[in-house]
């Protein structure tokens, strides 16, 4: 199914994803996984010293693009509302526990 398609199928209104860096919470990319956004600040292109994984909500006529290549469905937005920003904290072992959430 094409990125048309797939955006065709959204609600007015939904809820989007992102994980990041705490020094980068502004950005074009969001994703309709909650899961994909928590992997991201382990990917080492992306490598977050300071973890966060922030809920927005997004008017669909806000969404420039759907992109769903490499399994992300990946949203192209500048239009996002934070609802909530969660502070995750690095183990020893490499993994990123998600303890503390905050409204936005």
């Amino acid at each position: 199914m094409g990125g048309n398609l797939h955006y065709d199928k959204l609600l007015d209104r939904i809820t989007c994803y992102r994980g990041c860096d705490a020094s980068v919470l502004v950005g074009a990319s969001w994703t309709l996984h909650e899961d994909t956004a928590r992997k991201f600040p382990t990917f080492n292109r992306y490598r977050a010293r300071n973890p966060v994984m922030i809920t927005a909500r997004v008017k669909k006529d806000h969404i420039l693009a759907v992109k769903l290549s490499r399994g992300e469905k990946e949203l192209i937005t500048f239009s996002a509302r934070r609802v909530a920003v969660e502070t995750g904290l690095w183990t020893s072992d490499g993994h990123i526990l998600w303890p503390t959430r905050e409204a936005a």
